[in-house]
């Protein structure tokens, strides 16, 4: 059987490194992953190299610095370098002229927006014009809206589940540790 974990974690700063996520891997039967950067590091370099040097094994998915002058720039030269997917949250801001571009310019490349946030925010009307808007962008909600964060009466939650009747949103079940 085919086992890809779509949603990993590695880096020389923060979490394990590449050897030790591929060791756990191996011991546990895992053909493939999905590299998703985690959250302030910009310099994707390290996940590159992982996946470049182990051709097949690994995806990368991206973050691009809000502060950057031309992100979408940014997310082009990812693309082109092998990029998946781009993470990216509903509540960040970009240097585009309109907020959504950034979203829209992931589909255009052929990227998944993996996207953390909380329920509100995928609960928000904000989140529901963004995937009308950037229908042929394929969105990921991770950590299943972030359950477990919320608290009752789960509303909102509740509502950010709903986003993913959307033909472009899916919603990723973490680990039921």
């Amino acid at each position: 059987m085919l086992i890809i974990d779509t949603h990993c974690h590695a880096g020389k700063n923060w979490f394990e490194p590449i050897e030790t996520l591929e060791f756990q891997m191996d011991r546990c039967g895992v053909s493939g992953a999905v590299l998703i950067q985690h959250g302030g590091t910009y310099d994707n370099d390290y996940l590159f190299a992982a996946a470049a040097n182990r051709p097949g094994r690994f995806k990368v998915v991206v973050l691009v610095d809000p502060a950057s002058a031309d992100p979408l720039g940014d997310l082009t030269r990812f693309a082109e370098a092998g990029a998946s997917g781009v993470r990216l949250s509903p509540h960040q801001d970009y240097r585009t002229p309109h907020r959504h571009d950034i979203w829209k310019k992931a589909g255009e490349l052929g990227l998944v927006v993996s996207s953390l946030g909380k329920p509100a925010e995928f609960a928000a009307d904000d989140f529901k014009r963004l995937s009308d808007t950037c229908g042929d962008t394929r969105i990921v909600i991770e950590h299943l809206a972030s359950v477990g964060i919320a608290d009752p009466p789960y509303r909102e939650f509740e509502a950010a589940l709903e986003s993913a009747r959307c033909g472009n949103i899916a919603i990723k079940v973490p680990g039921l540790a």
